[in-house]
């Protein structure tokens, strides 16, 4: 199951629900992915998250800004995605420079201007975790 650009348009009552429906739909073995603008790091300057938070209240997107606090390992373990299934990635598309000439080159995180995201996925356990819970017990 995937979906791109999704989480930041839901809200933050919205998405636990969300993350939960998923993992209740999802076979056991299957794999959920979303993909998404990367999160504010350490490493991004304070101008870039000012362009980002300005981006997000002037295109109306008041989720944006605010996932930027949220814990999404925490949430999707919440929603029964066990942490030593998840995994964060990054997700580069290679623009075709006959239609955009003036894409960046390479895989340098530019904030948002180069075609950049992060991955956030999870396996679903094969076995329940209430079934893997008796069996360790």
């Amino acid at each position: 199951m995937q979906t791109t650009m999704f989480l930041h348009e839901t809200s933050a009552s919205a998405m636990p629900r969300i993350l939960s429906e998923c993992h209740r739909v999802l076979k056991p073995g299957g794999l959920l992915l979303h993909v998404e603008q990367p999160q504010y790091g350490p490493d991004m300057p304070l101008f870039e998250q000012f362009l980002r938070d300005w981006d997000a209240y002037n295109n109306n997107e008041p989720f944006w800004s605010a996932m930027h606090g949220v814990d999404l390992k925490a949430v999707m373990e919440e929603a029964g995605f066990p942490l030593d299934e998840q995994f964060v990635s990054g997700v580069r598309a290679i623009p075709d420079k006959t239609l955009f000439p003036g894409s960046p080159d390479g895989d340098k995180e530019d904030y948002g201007r180069a075609a950049i995201w992060n991955a956030y996925g999870a396996w679903k356990p094969k076995v329940s975790n209430e079934i893997a819970k008796e069996i360790s017990a």
